[in-house]
């Protein structure tokens, strides 16, 4: 049996992915919020997507709190990305989310976070304008270029999200560097900031391969 949610990691940055398929995991959250329900897209299924993301969000995030998730609200920043808000003075987590159809990651942490995920499936040819030179080597010598690619691509979106800009940058001047078997290093000249911690992994989730990756700033 396929499972709704699955805990990938606790510290520095708690990770979690959920089947959105599962609609009964994400009941603990309550009903949306008046600002869920106006920030939803207003077709299906998008809007039950979003609103099912929404939920598991505060659900993490309550938990994270100690607070039911009735207390936690879940806003947009200038560019779009999520944000808590927490009651009574609380300093909520930064957070962050990525979704692939009804696949979800969700990352909290204490500094700003990035998170992405692609699920592994059929090969394709890769963008390679959006990869750096040295990236580019790299996949090419892997056992297997399409995993090594979808591996540096959730990397350097999570990165991009830590830091606040997304894909408003160019990418391919990013170099993401594999550490180990999970972590991974950025070469980014443009950065205010390091990584403090970045993790890449391949997990098995909702009967998928799915590359995840996340970061968090310094």
């Amino acid at each position: 049996m396929k499972a709704p949610c699955m805990s990938i990691a606790a510290a520095p940055v708690e990770v979690a992915l959920f089947d959105l398929a599962y609609a009964t995991a994400l009941a603990p959250a309550g009903a949306p919020s008046p600002r869920d329900l106006a920030d939803a897209p207003p077709r299906e299924p998008s809007r039950t997507l979003f609103l099912a993301r929404r939920a598991a969000a505060r659900m993490l995030a309550a938990r994270r709190l100690g607070r039911p998730p009735s207390d936690i609200d879940i806003a947009r920043d200038a560019h779009g990305a999520p944000r808590i808000l927490a009651p009574d003075g609380a300093r909520p987590p930064h957070i962050s989310l990525a979704a692939r159809a009804n696949i979800c990651a969700i990352a909290l942490g204490d500094a700003r976070v990035g998170v992405d995920l692609e699920p592994i499936d059929e090969p394709f040819e890769p963008p390679m304008n959006v990869l750096h030179p040295a990236e580019r080597a790299r996949i090419a010598a892997s056992a297997d270029p399409h995993e090594a690619f979808l591996r540096v691509w959730t990397a350097k979106e999570a990165w991009l999200k830590a830091c606040g800009t997304g894909l408003a940058r160019e990418p391919a001047r990013i170099e993401i560097r594999p550490v180990g078997a999970q972590g991974f290093a950025v070469r980014d000249a443009a950065a205010t900031a390091e990584p403090a911690f970045a993790r890449s992994v391949v997990v098995a989730f909702g009967g998928r391969r799915v590359a995840l990756a996340w970061a968090a700033l310094a």
